[in-house]
């Protein structure tokens, strides 16, 4: 559902005189810096066109409304929808900041596929909670907000970082975001690939990321640091840890540490890598570094599938294709491509097919088009 689409479907559900907020809020890519951001390291990611679209009104009852899914909580079965997890994680996180909540109406609705990686449960989480603070005039600040949203995605069971809520408030269009997680600062950088573009490719493989190994990736990374730290108390993270001190360093650690330490390394180095490539517009390093990139995540890391893998072996072996790897968590979700603008179409019809006859489903494929972070809609103007 547009968002257009979406402003005719709810407009004519806002009470008479009732104080309500519009919010979009966008899913994002990364292009580089795939598990650093709960490691306190660099990541590259930018917002993208596909959104989730979301209206709160003033109640004296509480209802949430997924439009595009046709469920609402609460239901006569008075089971809870799943993406039910990510509002109680907001609503947790404002109780012990500010007290009780007022109940209020929640429709939404979403353009983002879910479990593709690509941050739908956090455009979710940021949406809420800026429609919130707009509703109750509670002026937190962009970082408060950010900050909190981060809080309560991890109350919802999911132990990662902050590179999402980051992007989702702050992506400009055209633009990706280099972060520093450490300190959750960071610089834009104009994307301008020319004659190339970027093509994400949905799997089709819905991973739950609670449920599956990324928390344990996390939990890992959190061992891996204590014994960093008993050899030196300096150090707060993997990314603290430089090339040259690898060898020095591993000799605490098991082969299956070893092999998440050096992959984290090497991957913030291949974020400024590709902040290298991207301002002298080497387009052939980005291809490589994608590839590169890809590599560390399921030999080393550890993370990718056999889905994943097709995808991306695919596009090794396809002309004029620069680059590919996997994107998000891990386990499923997305692939991201680097390749002409003028073969997309082409190459869309030909991987969805090859990947049809390996997995017997057709893949989502659709064009990146990076766009501004969350922005607000004014009620008066949904009501025009």
């Amino acid at each position: 559902m547009t968002m257009q689409e979406f402003i005719q479907k709810t407009k004519s559900s806002i009470p008479k005189d009732a104080e309500s907020v519009f919010v979009r809020a966008p899913g994002r890519i990364n292009l580089i810096g795939e598990h650093t951001d709960y490691n306190l390291g660099l990541c590259f990611p930018a917002a993208i066109e596909q959104s989730v679209s979301m209206l709160v009104c003033e109640s004296d009852q509480m209802k949430i409304v997924a439009l595009d899914r046709a469920q609402e909580y609460p239901n006569s079965s008075n089971e809870k929808p799943d993406w039910m997890v990510y509002f109680e994680g907001v609503y947790k996180v404002l109780e012990k900041k500010i007290g009780k909540v007022n109940p209020v109406n929640v429709y939404f609705s979403s353009t983002i596929p879910s479990g593709a990686g690509l941050s739908s449960s956090s455009a979710i989480t940021c949406a809420f909670i800026t429609a919130l603070n707009e509703l109750y005039q509670w002026a937190f600040s962009k970082d408060q907000l950010c900050s909190m949203t981060v809080q309560a995605e991890r109350n919802s069971g999911l132990e990662g970082g902050m590179m999402d809520q980051i992007t989702i408030f702050n992506g400009i269009k055209n633009h990706a975001l280099l972060i520093n997680c450490k300190n959750w600062s960071f610089d834009s950088y104009k994307i301008d690939f020319g004659e190339y573009g970027l093509l994400i490719i949905d799997t089709g493989v819905k991973h739950k990321l609670v449920d599956s190994d990324y928390n344990l990736r996390s939990r890992m990374c959190k061992a891996i640091t204590a014994k960093l730290q008993a050899k030196n108390s300096m150090i707060n993270s993997i990314s603290d840890i430089t090339t040259d001190e690898i060898a020095y360093y591993s000799q605490v650690l098991n082969i299956e540490e070893q092999e998440l330490f050096c992959y984290v390394i090497e991957e913030n180095n291949r974020v400024i890598q590709m902040k290298e490539a991207i301002v002298q517009n080497d387009i052939l390093c980005v291809g490589k570094l994608l590839f590169e990139g890809h590599d560390g995540l399921k030999t080393k890391y550890k993370v990718s599938c056999d889905e994943l893998d097709f995808l991306v072996e695919f596009a090794k072996n396809s002309k004029g294709v620069l680059g590919a790897r996997m994107m998000g968590g891990g386990f499923g979700g997305s692939t991201i491509h680097l390749l002409p603008l003028a073969q997309m179409n082409q190459y869309m019809e030909k991987i969805s097919e090859s990947y049809y006859k390996k997995f017997n489903i057709y893949p989502h494929c659709f064009p990146a088009q990076i766009e501004d972070g969350l922005r607000i809609v004014e009620a008066n103007s949904i009501r025009e």
